[in-house]
């Protein structure tokens, strides 16, 4: 089921150029990654693996105040987490290079109607410890998070933190509804953004994928829509605007074609971070969970 809802605001949705390099950089990287490539790729896993951590946005300031501030220690990390209200939790699940806060227009209707709401820092995100992570890591502590907080009822996730949710349900992590905004339905995106901005050959960037496959026993064809959502029948909403110059909206459309029975909202002018301080999309995804 897909709907189409259009936004008459235009939003400014320049790329976040988190791995972009100037141009004599990118040359240096290629001509090192030809030269010396096994120092090469350890610097590309690095890299690829170092999220920026981002700053709390001022809108974000008064409702990160009225939270509940907690750490939970997951892997040998102290990671940083929020909770409002009370009842069944809704999970807020933000993605690359992000912060829990970004999340927290979704915290004042979920509590009003009777959710608790909780908000983290990933791995080597935000005000929480680690220096390197990777989706994979990311999703194998939202599951550890979900089990400490003795089960969550939805999860909404945004970008990234849709990927590492919906790999979670491919293991044992259980919620009864999923929102996903902006999602992206193959993580071979993100090393194409890579390759692109830093100027490392895609032979090195192979080469980083299999070393991270070593470490987390996750393929990168495990990584595609039609994996993740084979079989699964949680109730799924997906918004995605056609404005996204991060994740195009085909990743949203590919997902839906894999996860029976989900629904597709297409928004227009949000792009891809603005969509989800958007009023209209808040109410989309809390109607879903509430309705």
């Amino acid at each position: 089921m897909t709907d189409i809802y259009h936004n008459s605001q235009e939003t400014e949705d320049t790329v976040e150029n988190r791995f972009q390099t100037p141009a004599v950089l990118r040359f240096a990287m290629r001509s090192f990654s030809m030269l010396a490539p096994p120092l090469a790729v350890k610097l590309a896993t690095y890299l690829f693996c170092h999220p920026s951590r981002g700053q709390i946005k001022p809108d974000e300031v008064d409702i990160l105040a009225e939270a509940e501030a907690f750490e939970v220690s997951i892997a040998g990390l102290k990671l940083s987490a929020w909770s409002w209200g009370e009842g069944p939790v809704v999970l807020l699940q933000h993605g690359w290079s992000s912060r829990g806060s970004r999340l927290t227009a979704f915290v004042p209707p979920l509590i009003e109607t009777g959710f608790s709401v909780v908000a983290w820092d990933a791995p080597a995100h935000g005000d929480s410890e680690g220096r390197t992570t990777t989706g994979v890591y990311i999703s194998r502590s939202l599951r550890e998070l979900a089990t400490m907080l003795g089960g969550v009822h939805s999860i909404i996730a945004h970008s990234m933190g849709c990927w590492a949710a919906a790999l979670g349900l491919k293991e044992d992590l259980r919620v009864e509804k999923l929102v996903f905004i902006s999602p992206p339905s193959d993580l071979s995106l993100f090393s194409e953004i890579f390759t692109a901005q830093t100027g490392f050959t895609a032979k090195i960037q192979k080469k980083v994928e299999k070393r991270l496959v070593e470490e987390t026993g996750v393929e990168w064809s495990e990584t595609k829509a039609e994996e993740l959502g084979a079989g699964q029948k949680t109730p799924l909403l997906i918004i995605h605007d056609t404005d996204d110059r991060v994740v195009s909206l085909n990743h949203a459309e590919t997902l839906h074609e894999a996860w029976e029975g989900s629904r597709l909202v297409i928004t227009t002018g949000l792009g891809h971070r603005m969509i989800v301080k958007t009023p209209s999309v808040v109410t989309q995804a809390v109607e879903f969970i509430t309705g």
